[in-house]
């Protein structure tokens, strides 16, 4: 489209992306936290996707020399819009309970990962069409295999759109309001800890710095370690990636539908990953001790590429491999890696770790937070991998070109291993927020019902204890849970010392009421005596 573009301006661009999510995630969030609701935001966010992928739809419609500037600024758009992910896992912690946490996030997280994987799918897909494609749009818009993608993006922005307004129904579980903490005399939220959210900022860096990195050097390196075509790298690494989605899909399957959160601790698990990344790193160091070297050639000794020579279609291609001497200096100390090791050890642990560490990053995250609203936070996490996304390519680039894939793997290790430490050392912080419990302060009222149960009843509320039966109530006014407490125990002996918990009560009451009755009877009786005694001296008296 423009041959003037340079490889640094197509850098730019790729950057653009994570440029616009960097500055839009926390402003989203932060919008969010004020408004209490996301459904908005959600809208304008499709809508600003929709607006990018529609300019880079329209790009070779404007003149040669702004296409590429028009490129940028969509690509920039594209980034702004896609902030809509923090949002969403904001309102997937927000809208779930503890128990369910990583269940939640599994959706929000499996979803994104599915969707990066399709892309290229349907990347493929549109091949067939081929460049320039038919006209067969309005306003000479073209259909292309690098167009056809951004329309179908379009199409399912829309789709999204609809989506949220037909079925999306905004209610959270997991939010602590002020007004119920006034209602239920409960006392504020303790403060978020800031160290644990650093690291968990940190690690998510550390994350998309690893996985951006890998997915800059993938074809690349294989083509220089391995001695392979541009064709068999780009081919290969494709089905590598493909095996990894897979097992990411299996993963996000396994926390969703047989929640394995319940035998993975989420602080283990982040620690876990992040050891299986710097196992894949060590133990795919090109180790100056391995045999074999690398194959070179000199692209100074062949001044035509293969295009010169294949002009007319006849002649075969003829593609160089190997490490290019007159471009890198390192070529000679680099030592080969076996393909097949490689790409094993590439699947497994970087397959296993990156959906793992997905889900048990931003459930612990989301649990270091609390009950509160979390888009601010969420879109602070979502600007740290932004950031890694920004400044890993550039770091990496520079490293390799100069001291070759050593240098890169080291970098990597280097910020792996600063993680790690920092998690070892900060282990206790790394735990869900701690709510201290309730203080009452007002009056209690304690009722023995006759149904075996003792109740508390404060502000509405209700506490069971299970108790001996009962006769009556004893309304008490009690200052405080230890008094409570004791008045439960103290009732509770009392009720139970005789007849091992029988109703002591009511056996004391019925021998109560029968020696009255039985007093009463002797009373009668000797009142009768009396008056017989008495009748019978008048009798005497009148003879």
């Amino acid at each position: 489209m423009d041959s003037s573009a340079s490889e640094n301006f197509y850098g730019y661009i790729v950057a653009s992306y994570s440029l616009g999510q960097m500055i839009a995630s926390p402003i989203v969030g932060y919008l969010s936290n004020r408004l209490k609701k996301i459904r908005h935001l959600l809208y304008i966010g499709i809508f600003l996707a929709f607006l990018g992928n529609a300019l880079y739809l329209c790009v070779h419609l404007f003149p040669i020399e702004e296409r590429k500037y028009a490129l940028l600024i969509g690509r920039f758009v594209t980034g702004i819009g896609s902030s809509n992910i923090s949002l969403l896992k904001a309102y997937a912690s927000s809208a779930s309970t503890q128990r369910d946490r990583s269940r939640a996030i599994a959706l929000v997280t499996g979803g994104v990962a599915l969707g990066m994987t399709m892309g290229p799918a349907f990347q493929l897909l549109f091949t067939p069409i081929g460049y320039p494609g038919p006209n067969i749009l309005i306003s000479g818009l073209m259909l292309s295999m690098y167009t056809a993608p951004a329309l179908m993006a379009c199409i399912m922005n829309a789709v999204n759109a609809f989506c949220i307004f037909a079925y999306f129904r905004e209610v959270y579980a997991g939010v602590m309001s002020s007004r119920s903490q006034i209602n239920r005399n409960e006392p504020a939220l303790p403060k978020i800890d800031k160290r644990a959210l650093f690291l968990c900022y940190f690690t998510r860096f550390t994350q998309m710095f690893i996985n951006t990195n890998l997915e800059t050097l993938g074809a690349s390196l294989a083509m220089v370690l391995f001695a392979w075509t541009r064709t068999e790298s780009v081919k290969y690494f494709s089905a590598a990636q493909a095996i990894m989605s897979l097992l990411a899909f299996l993963i996000y399957v396994g926390f969703i539908m047989f929640r394995f959160d319940r035998f993975l601790h989420e602080r283990c698990n982040v620690i876990a990953s992040l050891f299986a990344l710097l196992l894949f790193h060590v133990l795919t160091y090109s180790y100056p001790f391995l045999p074999g070297h690398l194959t070179t050639y000199s692209s100074e000794d062949y001044p035509f590429n293969s295009t010169d020579i294949d002009d007319d279609g006849s002649n075969e291609e003829i593609q160089h491999v190997g490490c290019d001497t007159s471009k890198f200096s390192w070529c000679n100390s680099v030592r080969s890696i076996n393909p097949f090791y490689f790409y094993i050890c590439y699947i497994l642990f970087i397959g296993l770790a990156f959906p793992s560490l997905n889900v048990s990053l931003n459930t612990l995250f989301s649990k270091i937070i609390g009950p509160r609203r979390q888009g601010f936070q969420q879109g602070l996490l979502q600007m740290a991998g932004g950031a890694a996304r920004m400044v890993g390519p550039v770091v990496i680039s520079v490293l390799y070109s100069a001291y070759g894939p050593q240098s890169a793997w080291l970098m990597e290790m280097g910020v792996i291993s600063l993680n790690l430490a920092l998690l070892f050392t900060c282990c206790g912080r790394m735990i869900p927020l701690t709510i201290p419990p309730i203080k009452r302060a007002s009056t209690a009222t304690l009722i023995n019902s006759s149904n075996g149960t003792t109740i508390i009843k404060e502000n509405g509320g209700e506490e069971n204890f299970k108790n001996g039966k009962t006769n009556g109530g004893i309304i008490l006014n009690l200052k405080s849970d230890e008094e409570i407490k004791n008045k439960i125990i103290n009732e509770r002996t009392r009720l139970m010392e005789n007849n091992n918990g029988e109703n002591v009560g009511k056996e004391k009451i019925k021998s109560t009421e029968k020696s009255k009755r039985n007093e009463n009877k002797n009373i009668e009786e000797n009142k009768s005596e009396e008056n017989n005694t008495i009748n019978r001296m008048a009798s005497l008296d009148l003879e």
